[in-house]
């Protein structure tokens, strides 16, 4: 005695292929807001980093009058460059050195160069002067505030 109809319900090859695209439809949406999320908050790390080692760049300063290295001149006093990482993958490479026009005893610079492409801040900067700025490749420096080149809201 065949099944009866009531018995063998189910899905149709063209429901569950109207399922799977809706499926993959949602998932094209969602995955770049991911990945801005995952930027941002790598950005996040990296600006934090850089606000403990200006912190201690202060404090050298305080103490030594210069933020420059007393037994490698023209170097800025620390371990440099230093890696930020997230769950053991390096995200910036953070690197130190005067800024433009100024001696190490009036200011320093501190460079987040990020190990893959952030297409919206690029390199964050943050200098001893208080500027924060953030400079895409091949760009000119920005401040953090305007939203030249999407560089608002990087800092």
């Amino acid at each position: 005695m065949p099944p009866s109809a009531a018995a063998t319900r189910g899905f149709t090859l063209i429901e569950t292929l109207i399922a799977l695209a809706i499926l993959v439809l949602l998932a094209q949406m969602a995955l770049p807001a991911w990945h801005e999320h995952i930027r941002r908050m790598h950005r996040a790390e990296a600006r934090t980093a850089m606000l403990e080692a200006l912190l201690t760049l202060e404090r050298h300063h305080l103490a030594a009058n210069t933020y420059g290295d007393a037994e490698t001149p023209g170097q800025v006093a620390g371990n440099w460059p230093v890696s930020i990482q997230h769950a053991q993958q390096p995200i910036y490479r953070i690197e130190a050195g005067p800024c433009t026009a100024l001696t190490l005893a009036q200011c320093a610079e501190l460079r987040a160069v990020p190990v893959r492409d952030d297409p919206q801040c690029g390199t964050l900067i943050l200098r001893t002067t208080g500027e924060a700025l953030a400079q895409l490749p091949g760009q000119a420096e920005n401040p953090a505030g305007t939203a030249t080149a999407g560089n608002g809201g990087c800092w």
